[in-house]
């Protein structure tokens, strides 16, 4: 399953991912500062969110953007494509490690934690 800007009925929700019942829930993780896994594919056609798992069994999202990755755009539209596939303003979402390579990871926070 995979989510896209324009078309969001394809849209598997975070609460999928990391078994979130509510917005209580989210509240929690949200204190918590979750962080995640992904892998950026920046320059394609359509910019998307798709839930991989390892051979491990850990979850990761692989993100592609339209942007290329030049002067930060890419990790911007990262960014901004994972805020609206979370449901949460694009603030909360933050770069922890990989900010120059397609493996990244991400902070969910809330405020500036």
């Amino acid at each position: 399953m995979y989510y896209t800007k324009d078309n969001p009925s394809n849209k598997q929700s975070y609460r999928a991912l990391i078994k979130l019942k509510s917005e209580d829930d989210l509240r929690i993780i949200l204190e918590k500062m979750k962080s995640i896994k992904v892998k950026i594919k920046p320059g394609t056609k359509e910019a998307r969110v798709v839930e991989k798992e390892d051979m491990y069994g850990n979850q990761t999202l692989e993100i592609s953007v339209k942007s290329l990755p030049k002067k930060g755009r890419a990790n911007e539209e990262m960014l901004e494509l994972l805020g609206d596939y979370f449901n949460i303003p694009k603030t909360y979402v933050k770069i922890k490690s990989g900010f120059k390579s397609r493996n990244k990871t991400i902070l969910i926070s809330k405020g500036d934690a």
